[in-house]
């Protein structure tokens, strides 16, 4: 099963690569650039179909004593699919975050079979999302 998961896992890698790799070009001028098998013309056009990817996009702050007001969310979740397999994409606001798997019965486990290049694109596709200030 655990091999369904890093299958998910490197086909979202690809497919997020894919898709800001397509915004980007279309950004730079470029007349059309594919993505996900259509042709789009607009980098907003794709850049809407990238936000609406996400299952969903949550925020939490840490612990702290009753009462006391909260100095905003330090955490991050990108949920991408769920079940067996799950993926999120994990992090702190402000900071580092991970493609993270999970299958039936295993936690969530780093993904770091990325290039680069996904590395990068899944930066940019966080970068999409109103997470707080």
């Amino acid at each position: 099963m655990t091999d369904h998961a890093i299958n998910n896992a490197r086909s979202w890698a690809e497919t997020i690569s894919d898709g800001i790799a397509a915004m980007q070009a279309l950004e730079r001028g470029e007349e059309t650039a594919t993505f996900d098998g259509e042709e789009f013309d607009d980098s907003n056009t794709v850049r809407e179909r990238l936000e609406e990817m996400p299952l969903s996009v949550r925020v939490r702050d840490g612990w702290r004593n009753p009462g006391e007001e909260s100095d905003g969310a330090e955490e991050f979740e990108i949920l991408l699919s769920t079940g067996g397999p799950a993926l999120r994409i994990y992090g702190k606001i402000d900071g580092d975050h991970a493609l993270q798997w999970q299958d039936w019965g295993t936690p969530w486990t780093d993904y770091r079979d990325t290039t680069d290049q996904q590395d990068q694109a899944i930066a940019t596709f966080v970068g999409l999302f109103y997470l707080g200030e």
